[in-house]
């Protein structure tokens, strides 16, 4: 049966009358008159099932429903939402009639589909975007799991189409929640899920980040409430799915079938009563690690003075060969636990040049073991037989295949050293953090590659490669345990901290060359001390921007500096300490590296516009003193001594 849905948008506009005072020369404030508009609204897909709060799917409009609309700009400036009242709704609940104040709504009046406004449901999860940014005809949520819907106007009318799929069920029992994966680890929520919905296209994931691979929600156990679960289109589990229930964080039952089962959008798969079919949960066994575990305490025991989120083993050390190494599975230099550990893998390695990387040729295996007496979980890995200077990044994963936290080991072709160098009170490394030996650069020779360093984007704890030569566009060569290209560049309208923590391998881009990665404010990431956040070893952190003497000084003014523009190196202090200009990584993202005449040296302090980070830059053969960049770049990282 077709469902109609009208409703036309209506708000009250306040009159200002003013009456000049004749002893008050002021000219009064006169409101313009508000710019009023009835629409039509229709749901595309007359046989939709997507439920809001009833057995069968929406069928009606209800009391609070918010509807969002907006023209070519997003903002409170620029967009309305309009929440419907009883006196706004047909008896039936089939339309609902008012008027809206479009007068701050910027049309849209695209030559391609020339519909000046467009609209979303449901108006609370809208955003993903900056104030002011462009919207045009695309809808963008921050939240998957809601009966999503999007609109183009034609005419007096707004055209509504789905944009996720229902599954629903009722249970009975005590539970508070509910967590939902498919068991292939499937991704099935997004922070970030952009659409684009035109009379000549309906494109129902033409932008999507910040996946996650488990849905977690609120569960009404009373044996009749419909609980329902929103899958954008196309979710497809084709070795079934798992829900856990779930009492005071503490998972007690389950329920989980084998068979394929796929969720359009626009469908509604109700599975009834399913309190028979759950069963007791049974955690996974204690983890036993497959390599053996270094005693505690030992020289192997990477973790055993701090926790961090970097471990050092020298490669050129011919008794680590085969040797088994482990370190504490804690947030950085806290002793957080980082979560329950249902597997380890190695996210990516390489030998920071354009080598070809041999898989497991830095480090041949990795497993974790729980400590039960101290209730902690402690990572291992093992080195190969034959030792390769490179790095490697660690993660550790939940039941659902989420990274819970990762760590960078650290395997240089001998080990750094430190020195003041002439330039302050700090002790600094000899190297840039990652880099495999010291640069070594001469009047006749560019430093080799490996001295580079690996880079980091401002505030984030996770490296990424450096480039693969000289005046090259890509990242040194790596492999990895998922696709060989195991980096990625998206968006930051939607990254927050804790979504590059599940996804270190991700370089999120900025929107311009003042844009930090970041949708909140990671100011508190890096600091005047240590945090869980700083990259560097234990021992070590990223200097404050008065402890980076090229920070505050011209090159005239630095104690030992030398530049060579033509083999791309300068150095600094006494005894000298080199840099290689490897320039830095673009805020557009990786593929985009500023040639050599540029480098970043980041600080820990972050500039007043919390979109920058101090740094030392290095520019075609002169330092720039108290430099600001993008927290979106990424640049190289001078460890010193905490």
């Amino acid at each position: 049966m077709k469902k109609t849905f009208l409703f036309a948008l209506a708000a009250l506009a306040l009159a200002i009358s003013c009456q000049k005072n004749s002893d008050i020369n002021d000219t009064p404030e006169v409101t313009p008159d508000p710019v009023m508009r009835t629409f039509t609204c229709t749901i595309a897909d007359p046989n939709s099932k997507v439920a809001i709060n009833d057995t069968n799917g929406k069928t009606t409009w209800e009391v609070g429903d918010e509807i969002f609309i907006h023209g070519k700009y997003f903002g409170p400036t620029y967009t309305k939402t309009v929440t419907l009242t009883s006196e706004n709704i047909s008896a039936d609940g089939k339309t609902a009639t008012f008027n809206v104040d479009l007068s701050n709504i910027t049309p849209n009046n695209t030559s391609s589909y020339e519909r000046e406004y467009f609209a979303a449901y449901p108006a609370n999860v809208v955003g993903g975007y900056n104030n002011g940014d462009n919207m045009y005809y695309y809808n963008c949520f921050t939240d998957t799991n809601k009966p999503l819907m999007a609109a183009y106007q034609e005419g007096d009318s707004f055209k509504f189409f789905n944009i996720c799929g229902v599954l629903s069920f009722v249970v009975d029992g005590d539970y508070d929640q509910i967590s939902f994966t498919g068991n292939n680890n499937e991704d099935i929520f997004y922070t970030y899920y952009r659409v684009k919905i035109v009379p000549s296209e309906q494109n129902y994931k033409h932008t999507r980040n910040g996946a996650s691979t488990t849905i977690l929600q609120d569960v009404v156990a009373d044996g009749s409430t419909i609980n329902k679960i929103y899958f954008p289109n196309g979710a497809e589990f084709n070795n079934g799915f798992t829900i856990n229930f779930i009492k005071e964080s503490s998972v007690v039952k389950t329920l989980s079938t084998t068979k394929s089962v796929k969720i359009d959008r626009n469908s509604y798969r109700p599975m009834g009563n399913v309190t028979s079919y759950l069963k007791d949960y049974v955690a996974p066994a204690e983890h036993a690690s497959s390599i053996t575990v270094p005693a505690d305490n030992s020289d192997y025991d990477l973790s055993k003075t701090a926790s961090a989120n970097c471990y050092i083993v020298d490669g050129s050390v011919a008794g680590n060969a085969n040797k088994e190494f482990k370190f504490k599975a804690y947030k950085g230099n806290s002793t957080t636990n980082v979560g329950t550990i249902a597997s380890v893998d190695i996210l990516w390695e390489t030998y920071n040049n354009a080598t070809d990387v041999v898989k497991n040729s830095v480090i041949a295996d990795v497993d974790f073991d729980k400590k039960a007496a101290n209730n902690y979980y402690e990572i291992v890995f093992k080195m190969p037989a034959t030792l390769h200077a490179g790095n490697a990044v660690i993660a550790a994963k939940n039941a659902g295949g989420t990274i819970l936290w990762s760590w960078h080991i650290w395997v240089p072709n001998g080990m750094f050293t430190t020195d003041t160098y002439g330039l302050g009170e700090k002790l600094m490394m000899s190297r840039s953090l990652g880099a495999l030996i010291d640069a070594n650069g001469t009047a006749s020779s560019k430093p080799d590659v490996t001295s580079i360093g690996l880079m980091y984007q401002w505030g984030r704890k996770d490296p990424f490669m450096n480039p693969a030569s000289y005046f090259t566009s890509s990242g040194a060569h790596g492999a990895a345990t998922y696709p060989t290209d195991a980096f990625s560049t998206s968006t930051s309208a939607t990254a927050t901290v804790a979504y590059t923590i599940e996804h270190p391998t991700e370089y999120i881009k900025g929107a311009d060359d003042e844009n930090t990665w970041c949708s909140e404010t990671p100011d508190a990431n890096w600091g005047s001390s240590k945090t869980i956040y700083d990259p560097c070893p234990a021992g070590y952190r990223v200097p404050k921007s008065d402890e980076l003497t090229l920070l505050n000084k011209g090159n005239a003014d630095i104690v030992g500096w030398k530049a060579n523009t033509s083999n791309n190196w300068f150095e600094v202090g006494s005894p000298a300490t080199q840099f290689a200009n490897a320039g830095f990584i673009e805020e557009t993202g990786l593929g985009n590296y500023r040639t050599p005449e540029r480098l970043i040296i980041w600080s820990s302090t972050v500039y007043s516009d919390s979109k920058r980070g101090r740094c030392a830059l290095y520019n075609n053969g002169s330092a720039s003193s108290s430099s600001k960049q993008a927290q979106a770049r990424g640049g190289v990282i001078r460890c010193v001594v905490e």
